[in-house]
């Protein structure tokens, strides 16, 4: 009897250190994938925070006969599938860098044609025609975002933000659900008319 309890003993203490292990390594993964790719770890959006998220995002959209909607770093696709099911009049649209949420995301998003799902670097996206944004990013990235959505927009554009809000922006709302752990807030961000001015005069050939 002593020996089957050392036995499962040792057998569940091997597990445990290799479930540590893997989980290791694919954090020290998705850390440094993410580090070098300009965006956050894969981490989905949960909970009540993703169920608050999803309840305004179809409060804003579902009176549009149209609407683009982003999810900046999409992951998994937690936010982003739900809303294309629902929604087939509109378009989804999501940026996931690591590649393997960025597979399975595709995969889960192959019967909904108006899900498209990008490998790119979203500093490099177009926003011109983009109606609402979802997004979970780290702080410093946020700042960095912030700056790049105000030039590239043409409109003004809502968007929903998980736990790390812009710092030089007030929001609409802020939704608390635990505390200020479980936060989301909701934003319109207009775009910098000066920058849209002076790409105006250089296309009009007036600036010479």
């Amino acid at each position: 009897m002593a020996n089957i309890l050392w036995t499962l003993l040792y057998f569940f203490l091997v597990v445990d250190v290799a479930f540590i292990v893997v989980a290791g390594i694919v954090f020290t993964y998705f850390l440094f994938a993410s580090r070098f790719m300009r965006s956050s770890p894969p981490v989905p959006t949960v909970g009540k925070v993703k169920q608050g998220m999803l309840n305004a995002v179809e409060e804003y959209i579902k009176g549009k006969p149209h609407a683009n909607v982003v999810d900046l770093g999409s992951g998994w696709g937690s936010l982003l599938l739900p809303l294309a099911a629902k929604y087939p009049q509109h378009t989804f649209i999501g940026y996931e860098r690591v590649r393997l949420p960025y597979i399975i995301s595709r995969f889960r998003a192959r019967k909904l044609p108006n899900v498209h799902i990008y490998r790119q670097d979203f500093f490099t996206a177009d926003f011109s025609d983009v109606d609402a944004i979802m997004c979970f990013q780290l702080a410093a990235i946020m700042q960095k975002l912030l700056s790049y959505l105000r030039q590239h927009i043409s409109k003004t554009v809502r968007i929903y933000v998980n736990r790390y809000p812009f710092k030089d922006l007030i929001p609409l709302e802020k939704i608390s659900i635990e505390g200020d752990y479980a936060v989301y807030y909701v934003y319109d961000i207009k775009p910098d008319k000066s920058v849209h001015q002076h790409e105006a005069i250089l296309k009009s050939g007036e600036w010479s």
